[in-house]
C-alpha cells in the first residue's frame, strides 16, 4: 500500500555522548562504543561516580533509566537491601503504535543463536472472551522457550504491554501447570495463561 506524508523519520540508532567529558581522567571506564561500564549497583570504575540510563548501554528506555536511578540512589543512601541493576534482557519494551507491540526477553531468532532446544508457542488473542468483545481477536501472543525455560514473551495487539509486563516475573523459569498464575476472567491476561499452559504441557 502507499502512504502519503509530509515528512519521514529515519531512526538509525543512537550513541552515547560520553566523549570529551573528562571521564577517563576521573577514572571512569568506557567500552569500545562509548558506553559507561557499571556494576550491579550502577557504580562506575570510580566508586564515587555512578551512571544510569542510556549512557550505560541498551536497552535505551525510560523505565530502565528510572530503575537504575533507584538502584543508585538506594546504594548511595546505604540501604541495606538495595536492589541490583536489572539485567537488560529482563527489561520489557513496548511500542505504542497502532496496534501496540511489546516484548521481553529473547526473540526466537536470538534464542536459536543462544543454543539449546528452542520451542515457541503462538496464540491469537481470540482465545480470550475480552478480545472478542473488544474486537481484539486478531492480536497475537508468542512465547519462546529454551530448554524448557520461558525466555521470551512478545505480543502484537491492544494491551500488548500489559501482557508482556505480566509475564516478566516468570522469565527464566521452568513452569509446571501449578506454577502458572490465575488471571481475572474477562481480562486479556487469560490469553497469557492459556499460552503458558500450552507451553508447560507441550500442547
Amino acid at each position: 500500500s502507499r502512504l502519503e506524508a509530509d515528512a519521514a523519520l529515519i531512526a538509525i540508532g543512537r550513541r552515547p555522548r560520553s566523549r570529551g567529558l573528562g571521564l577517563e581522567k576521573a577514572g571512569v571506564q568506557l567500552d569500545d562504543r562509548g558506553y559507561i561500564l557499571v556494576d550491579e549497583k550502577c557504580r562506575t570504575s570510580n566508586p564515587d561516580i555512578y551512571a544510569v540510563g542510556d549512557v550505560t548501554g541498551p536497552p535505551m528506555l525510560a523505565h530502565k533509566a528510572i530503575a537504575e536511578a533507584q538502584v543508585a540512589a538506594l546504594d548511595i543512601a546505604g540501604a541495606a537491601e538495595a536492589p541490583r541493576r536489572p539485567e537488560p534482557w529482563r527489561i520489557p519494551a513496548v511500542v505504542y503504535s497502532t496496534p501496540p507491540a511489546g516484548g521481553i526477553g529473547y526473540t526466537e531468532d536470538e534464542a536459536r543463536r543462544a543454543g539449546g532446544h528452542v520451542r515457541s508457542v503462538r496464540l491469537p488473542f481470540g482465545v480470550s472472551a475480552r478480545a472478542w468483545i473488544e474486537g481484539w481477536e486478531k492480536g497475537l501472543l508468542k512465547l519462546v522457550y529454551i530448554d524448557g525455560r520461558l525466555m521470551g514473551v512478545h505480543a502484537v495487539g491492544p494491551q500488548a504491554g500489559e501482557l508482556v509486563a505480566a509475564a516478566a516475573p516468570l522469565l527464566g523459569r521452568r513452569l509446571a501447570p501449578r506454577d502458572i498464575p490465575v488471571y481475572p476472567h474477562m481480562s486479556i491476561l487469560e490469553t497469557l495463561r492459556e499460552a503458558l499452559l500450552r507451553g508447560s504441557t507441550g500442547a
